[in-house]
């Protein structure tokens, strides 16, 4: 492989790094460290690269070690990068006020001795998620939810549990959704650094639009160094993909492969500011579908905490094996498809947390097909129960039946090489097989 020298790298690297530190110069010394790829994953987290660059920084984000870079490809990324930082947006800056200072003279007599200030104390990881739970159940009203009330239970999933509650201050009874961790996750050292990842993916996405009406707005979360809880604006609109699926709303299954593609583009979209989402909770997936009219959001856009039970490559509170440290790409193609196959069955059950969990060459096909005992059958034979099962649901129009089975298959592969890369060439396929 015809690698690059030392020097095109570095260059590339200290391009980088400036860009970083133009928006936040503590991130760049903190991070100096990284891969090229992940330092590409955190640039465009700021600001979208140019359009005649886009396409090549995104297929280079998180999955560019700096090995595996050849010689013409750091050349094109150093060229990219510089015209990157031509367009980067100011960095505002809060106006001085506009009266004058008073100026007090001092003299060795008056001066009174420096006071230093006091250093801010942070609970430990277990104590602070105990206390937030408290706060927050049976009752809010207390603490840090001194203007929610009425808590109720929304969903679970892994190590975060949400709520729904009401505003105390509103009377048009304003409503958010908050995320605690869950008593199992108090308990773990591990849910900590996963809650730590979750609350910056809540800073990174507070104040910007709500990803073109993608996902609901962040509205607080917890500081970074006792991460606890995270608040979101309640998604009204619509219904749960669960909800959707108990009612049967959404018949055709060339609709619901739409959906999927959907979700493949709100996975890219939050890549674009540096989220890399890993838990699709079908109660946390939002439709709204009316003629003319198919709005798809997320209720929870930080849900950046792996799902244990479904994932084969990731174990909660682990880091990815050293086959998926290329990028999280390839895990979200597996999200995806999960979550469509289980769609296009009319059965979630596998999504939730706590479901059946088995392991075997063709373990995570099997159980989302409904055919747990075959977790140790050939793929093949899994795919033709499928093709089967579907080519005689009433509603299977405009899909070729057996190439989307086959592209699920792949995307559900319990190694991670054998999937599609990111959801971006998931989505490419899936339309493929719409007629």
């Amino acid at each position: 492989m015809n690698q690059p020298d030392g020097g095109d790298s570095a260059e590339l690297r200290r391009q980088l790094l400036a860009l970083i530190e133009h928006f936040e110069p503590a991130k760049a010394q903190e991070e100096q460290h990284q891969s090229i790829g992940e330092l590409l994953n955190i640039a465009r987290g700021y600001q979208r690269p140019p359009e005649q660059w886009t396409d090549l920084i995104l297929g280079q984000s998180s999955a560019a070690s700096d090995t595996s870079l050849k010689r013409e490809l750091v050349a094109d990324l150093c060229r990219a990068v510089a015209d990157w930082r031509k367009t980067l947006r100011p960095v505002p800056v809060r106006p001085e006020s506009g009266k004058p200072r008073p100026v007090r003279i001092t003299t060795p007599e008056n001066s009174p001795p420096p006071i230093p200030p006091r250093p801010q104390v942070f609970k430990a990881w277990r104590e602070a998620a105990v206390e937030i739970r408290e706060q927050l159940l049976p009752n809010a009203g207390r603490g840090r939810f001194r203007e929610w009330m009425i808590p109720q239970y929304q969903w679970r999933s892994g190590w975060t549990e949400a709520h729904l509650v009401v505003s105390a201050l509103d009377s048009e009874d304003r409503e958010a959704v908050v995320v605690v961790p869950t008593e199992r996750a108090a308990s773990s050292n591990d849910a900590e650094k996963w809650w730590q990842r979750k609350v910056v993916a809540a800073s990174r996405l507070k104040g910007i639009p709500a990803g073109q009406g993608c996902w609901a707005k962040v509205l607080e979360a917890g500081p970074s160094r006792e991460p606890s809880f995270v608040i979101l604006e309640r998604e009204v609109v619509g219904e749960s993909l669960w909800d959707a699926v108990a009612r049967n709303s959404v018949p055709a299954l060339r609709d619901r492969v739409e959906i999927g593609v959907a979700l493949c583009t709100i996975l890219e979209r939050a890549a674009d500011h540096g989220v890399n989402l890993l838990d699709l909770p079908p109660e946390a997936v939002r439709l709204e579908l009316r003629p003319g009219l198919r709005m798809i959001r997320l209720a929870d856009a930080t849900s950046v905490i792996p799902v244990d039970h479904l994932l084969p490559e990731w174990k909660l509170g682990g880091e990815p094996r050293a086959d998926t440290a290329h990028g999280v790409g390839r895990t979200q193609v597996f999200l995806v498809a999960a979550v469509l196959l289980a769609f296009l069955r009319g059965d979630l059950r596998s999504l939730r947390a706590g479901g059946t969990s088995v392991v075997g060459r063709s373990a995570s096909l099997a159980l989302l097909a409904g055919r747990p005992e075959w977790c140790n059958h050939e793929a093949d034979t899994i795919t033709e129960s499928l093709v089967y099962e579907l080519e005689r649901q009433p509603s299977g129009g405009g899909v070729a039946i057996r190439e989307l089975v086959d592209i699920l298959r792949w995307a559900l592969s319990e190694e991670p090489d054998q999937r599609h890369l990111s959801p971006r060439e998931l989505a490419t396929a899936l339309k493929k097989s719409l007629r």
